[in-house]
């Protein structure tokens, strides 16, 4: 082998290692999710806002961010927070100086889609200009997600403010925020107010609280974003049973083999597909199905119009969805079926899984396997209902 040829051929493994690893041991292939900001070299003032930049990329629908220190997690900068790419953030000013962070992103949904900033950068502890005599937004702070319709504490260190105080939800932040809503116009600085958030309040990721004063400026508003979400209850019931309850056996092979019926309603609005799976959860697992025990039935293409509402009757499945396979290999629904004779079977488990999923794969001829594999990173909301047969 000539030394040009050996040249070459180590210039072409650097350059592979160069494609598939990251500082930080974080494996980043194409498509993935990838931190863009801050990536190294960066300072930033404890204080202060900066957005932090990332390709969302096969992340899922939502994402957690972590502040890293020497490989380790320093501070969990959001929870779970929309995966779109961007997220402002004011530096706490609890965050130490030092030379050796990095920014983490992680997908909810799939631990192992991750990625940190490419090298480290700085951040510097800043002199706080907020005086512990003013009041300070403690919760919602950043990163939380709140529900319409649903009742919450907005709270606050009081510092030495004795007047009334104000509260009011904004959208945006720091002085491009505007008030979208004067939630209180005077209620007693005591650290807390109880607040139902209104259905009429639009669904978003940029909110934030602001507490001020009825006498002086020493007003604060949450330190990052947090969202507004909306009111949804996925719903999956069966008139035939209650859940946790016996499943009548004219639903099973001892009666008409027919599944029983199942009413949808819930579904959030931004999805575009639900999927159903029945499982007997006492079965045996198969090379195919090694997530569950035994898998009956595999729906998919379930449609969302009329409200979300749906209902499965006897013998038939709604308008337009389509029966993958099961277990048993058949594109339909199997009977409930414990072993042993009729009148005297096994007491067997059974569990309905309703997603409902923000992309459509309408599959058909496909196993539980493969349909879980194509709605991963895509669920909105899960239910279950669950009944037994058998004694």
């Amino acid at each position: 082998m000539t030394m040009s040829f050996k040249l070459a051929a180590m210039v072409c493994f650097l350059s592979l290692l160069t494609l598939f690893f990251v500082t930080g041991n974080t494996a980043v292939s194409a498509g993935s999710l990838k931190v863009t900001a801050p990536n190294g070299g960066e300072s930033w003032s404890t204080g202060k806002k900066y957005t932090i930049k990332w390709k969302k990329a096969n992340g899922g629908k939502n994402v957690k961010i972590e502040l890293l220190r020497s490989g380790k997690v320093y501070k969990t900068v959001s929870a779970k927070t929309k995966n779109d790419g961007t997220h402002r953030w004011k530096v706490p000013s609890s965050v130490k100086t030092s030379k050796n962070f990095k920014i983490r992103i992680t997908s909810s949904t799939k631990a192992d889609r991750t990625d940190s900033s490419d090298k480290k950068f700085t951040i510097k502890k800043v002199a706080s200009t907020t005086s512990s005599a003013d009041v300070k937004v403690t919760s919602p702070n950043g990163g939380e997600s709140w529900q319409q319709g649903t009742t919450y504490k907005i709270e606050w260190d009081t510092g030495d403010v004795t007047s009334k105080v104000m509260i009011e939800l904004r959208t945006g932040s720091g002085t491009s925020a505007s008030t979208t809503l004067e939630i209180v116009a005077e209620t007693k600085n005591d650290g807390s107010y109880s607040w139902k958030i209104p259905t009429t309040v639009a669904t978003g990721s940029t909110y934030e609280i602001r507490v001020s004063p009825a006498s002086g400026d020493k007003k604060d508003a949450s330190d990052s974003n947090f969202s507004i979400t909306e009111t949804t209850s996925l719903k999956l019931s069966s008139s035939a049973f209650k859940s946790g309850g016996k499943i009548p056996a004219k639903y099973t092979c001892d009666g008409s083999e027919a599944s029983p019926p199942l009413t949808i309603s819930g579904v959030p609005s931004g999805a575009k597909e639900l999927v159903l799976f029945l499982d007997d959860l006492d079965g045996t697992p198969t090379a195919t199905n090694t997530t569950t025990d035994w898998n009956h039935w595999v729906v998919t293409n379930i449609g969302v119009k009329g409200g979300a509402k749906g209902t499965f009757k006897k013998y038939r499945i709604p308008t337009g969805a389509k029966e993958g396979l099961n277990d048993s290999g058949d594109p339909k629904y199997e009977p409930i079926c414990p072993p042993g004779a009729k009148g005297d079977r096994e007491k067997h488990n059974y569990q309905f899984t309703l997603y409902a999923i923000d992309k459509k794969i309408g599959n058909n001829s496909s196993t539980r396997a493969q349909v879980v594999t194509a709605i991963d990173g895509a669920i909105l909301e899960k239910k279950t209902l669950k009944g037994y047969f058998g004694d």
